[in-house]
């Protein structure tokens, strides 16, 4: 009976790093085909672990309700991870969709609107009598809707400084959906701590922490700017797949040694805290501020806009550039140049 257990703690472990695996790749990759995938293998993968989860047990043993609290919880998670991955699908039609109309909005576009036409030549006459010498401001607005899908000040400024703005008036919801739901089970984690287990005060400090930060994430998404706020939503996408990558492991052991009664060290709480503490001061930075910082503000920002293989080496490219390089005026203008032809 025992070894039987102990082989199904295994497999669940292989298929929790699986899914993991699969999480991480679909949110980092951009070819749609891999992506298609990799949600629909998550998605069962999920389901077969929601049937099949054997929960990991406290070290202390509770009578009544209490007992079934690691069971509920647990499955709650594997059940909020089955829908990550449905929303990751939602995300990824939405990207098509989105590419598509990009496409058909640079179409007969010949990069100024110095060659646009009217129907109308009166009308032709009018409009650019309206735009004066802004003409050059105007074609550069253009080219960051093309490039972004939105135009707005701060993306402008942000495009200036040589960052890579493509999509970024875009935002995946798959990653924060699931780091707000999953809050819901550190705030059922601190009440039952403080109903049924004399915890102490700092594990309530660090898991109330956790939930606070991620309400307050809540609002500030809810007042922030739209262009503000997709970028919040794809600096939490970064990091919160980054912490989710770090922490599996933890997971995997637990649930190895799961038939063992082998506990969670109640101090891995202190991470979650750090990632949504950071992500809400980020957030509260603005990209202005973020371009900003000193030393790196564009390596950073550039890291937290894009996506898939353009990551790593659109970073690299800016942390190589010197800060009195003349070349971000010409980076910028290049990384402007929207490609939609591989879709």
């Amino acid at each position: 009976m025992w070894a039987s257990q102990h082989q199904a703690h295994d497999w669940h472990a292989l298929l929790l790093l699986v899914v993991t695996f699969a999480a991480f790749a679909s949110a980092s990759l951009e070819n749609n085909r891999c992506r298609v995938i990799l949600n629909n293998l998550g998605t069962a993968l999920s389901c077969a672990m929601l049937m099949q989860w054997q929960e990991i047990h406290e070290v202390f043993a509770f009578d009544g309700y209490a007992a079934r609290v690691p069971y509920i919880e647990q499955h709650f998670v594997i059940l909020v991870g089955a829908s990550f991955f449905i929303l990751l699908e939602v995300d990824r039609v939405n990207g098509r969709t989105r590419t598509r109309e990009a496409l058909q909005l640079s179409r007969q576009f010949h990069g100024s609107i110095a060659h646009a036409k009217c129907s109308k030549a009166s009308d032709g006459q009018r409009i650019f009598m309206e735009i004066g010498e802004k003409t050059s401001a105007v074609d550069y607005a253009i080219h960051v809707l093309l490039a972004a899908g939105m135009s707005t000040p701060t993306l402008r400024e942000v495009a200036r400084a040589g960052v890579d703005i493509q999509n970024a008036g875009y935002a995946e919801v798959a990653v924060p959906v699931w780091a707000f739901m999953t809050s819901l089970v550190t705030c059922g984690h601190v009440v039952f701590d403080i109903v049924y287990r004399d915890t102490p005060w700092y594990c309530l400090f660090f898991e109330g922490i956790s939930f606070l930060a991620r309400v307050a994430l809540l609002g500030l998404l809810w007042q922030s700017d739209r262009d503000e706020r997709c970028f919040i939503l794809k600096m939490m996408t970064k990091i919160v797949v980054l912490y989710v990558l770090l922490a599996s492991p933890m997971v995997f052991v637990w649930e190895w040694r799961a038939s063992e009664r082998h506990s969670p060290n109640r101090a891995w709480f202190v991470m979650p805290a750090l990632v949504y503490t950071s992500i809400l001061a980020i957030s509260c930075l603005g990209m202005r501020r973020v371009l900003a910082l000193p030393g790196h503000g564009q390596c950073l920002l550039q890291l937290f806009l894009a996506r898939g293989r353009s990551i790593l080496p659109s970073a690299l490219s800016f942390c190589a550039l010197r800060p009195d390089s003349d070349s971000e005026s010409e980076s910028a203008a290049s990384l402007l140049s929207t490609d939609y032809s591989s879709e």
